[in-house]
């Protein structure tokens, strides 16, 4: 059973209000999630019954980082025998381009305007701005990333 519902306590600032999704995951574990706002919190709980139902649902607090899903994506590449060359640009994708800017940024937390925000940050950076098609290479290593982390679980 999920909810949505209203927490009030008081502190030294006075009445403080939050608005906590309560929801248990397909596991059976129960988790909550505060929100400033009743209607982030209904929506958020909304797509995370989806994800739920789906059985794909991480969350937050488990969730690895774009980094770390990065290093696992490394070590498969070079336990799968991909050439060495290969193998170096993913690690220069990652270690130069991805890690720098969304490497810190879970990945419960990464949407697709997240996404969309990181390839304009590296056409757009100022000390070094990268070709489009170097921008457009480095996204798909981030989709390969996303996609070796889903498959992984």
């Amino acid at each position: 059973m999920a909810t949505v519902r209203k927490r009030t306590w008081h502190n030294k600032d006075g009445e403080q209000t939050a608005w906590v999704a309560d929801y248990f995951d397909q596991n059976g574990r129960r988790h909550i999630k505060t929100f400033e706002r009743r209607g982030d919190a209904i929506a958020w709980l909304d797509n995370t019954k989806i994800e739920v139902k789906k059985a794909v649902h991480t969350p937050e607090r488990q969730s690895i980082t774009v980094a770390e899903a990065g290093e696992l994506w490394i070590e498969q590449a070079t336990i799968d025998g991909l050439e060495r060359s290969t193998v170096r640009q993913y690690r220069q994708h990652l270690d130069l381009h991805i890690t720098p800017f969304i490497g810190c940024v879970k990945l419960s937390a990464l949407s697709t305007e997240t996404v969309q925000n990181f390839r304009n940050k590296l056409l757009a950076d100022k000390d070094k701005p990268r070709s489009r098609d170097m921008t457009k290479r480095v996204v798909v290593s981030l989709g390969a990333i996303l996609a070796h982390a889903m498959a992984m679980g």
